[in-house]
């Protein structure tokens, strides 16, 4: 099973966005990102939620349970 800020880095990629952009999306810096796909942060679930439809993927997909 794939660890949690693994798969949200993996779901970024696979959507073909930087972390910039995703940055930029949710109105967040790049280093919040960066910090959440390297396991030093956690978003909250509202956070979650929006990346979930930034990605177009699942919450399990999300945070790697798919």
């Amino acid at each position: 099973r794939m660890l949690y800020n693994e798969a949200l880095k993996q779901a970024r990629i696979e959507a073909n966005m930087t972390q910039v952009e995703v940055g930029e999306s949710l109105h967040i810096t790049q280093q919040t990102v960066q910090g959440w796909e390297k396991g030093k942060s956690d978003p909250n679930i509202s956070r979650l939620i929006q990346l979930a439809e930034l990605y177009n993927v699942s919450l399990d997909k999300l945070i790697g349970r798919e």
